[in-house]
């Protein structure tokens, strides 16, 4: 399913509508913007985890074509389009059910455009997540991850330890990093930790 919106007064700007969210597919996603949104996502996840990884590994950290490709194939990945029936792609967002545990849904990477930002399109695609789990798939529990500094604070990780719990997320355990994937025990650069925050749906 598609939703459509279009922006009020209380979102951002009056008249910016035309945004449309729904899952891609192979077939709705072309080669170029497979890549222009894997760039977008990395540019995003750049500022975001600034000081966690190498500075070499924060443009290419966080998806490759690869993996997108992958994600759209077994119908993880959700966008929203700008302007007309296949407009210009200025978010995304990942949505699955957990493997070892039916019962709960899971988003991630969740990047908007930054001329599209502080306009309640983020808001608008974790929702669209919720319901899809939801009603789509029974689903009792949607839950996110977020990566995080263990001794110090970074700007971006604060910022998000606080919008989501504004949107009915309550922080759950932490979990070490490391202990989940020492594969990136080379490319950290401190002590890091992954929080779960989850919400009943």
């Amino acid at each position: 399913s598609v939703v459509t919106f279009a922006m009020t007064k209380g979102d951002g700007e009056a008249g910016d509508g035309g945004y449309k969210i729904g899952f891609e597919t192979e077939e709705t996603l072309g080669e170029d913007e497979l890549a222009s949104l894997c760039e977008l996502i990395n540019r995003t996840y750049a500022v975001a985890e600034e000081g966690l990884f190498k500075e070499e590994l924060l443009l290419t950290q966080r998806t490759n074509r690869a993996d997108l490709a992958s994600r759209v194939a077994r119908g993880q990945l959700v966008t929203t389009r700008f302007g007309g029936e296949r407009g210009e792609i200025i978010g995304c967002i990942t949505c699955e059910i957990l493997k070892a545990d039916a019962t709960t849904g899971e988003f991630g990477m969740l990047v908007t455009r930054p001329d599209h930002r502080h306009k309640g399109v983020g808001r608008r695609m974790i929702a669209y997540c919720e319901d899809f789990c939801r009603k789509e798939k029974g689903a009792k529990t949607m839950q996110l991850v977020l990566l995080h500094p263990k001794t110090w604070k970074q700007k971006s990780k604060e910022i998000l330890k606080v919008w989501y719990p504004k949107l009915g997320y309550s922080k759950g355990e932490e979990l070490d990093f490391l202990e989940l994937y020492p594969q990136h025990a080379e490319g950290l650069i401190t002590e890091t930790l992954f929080t779960v925050y989850s919400k009943a749906l």
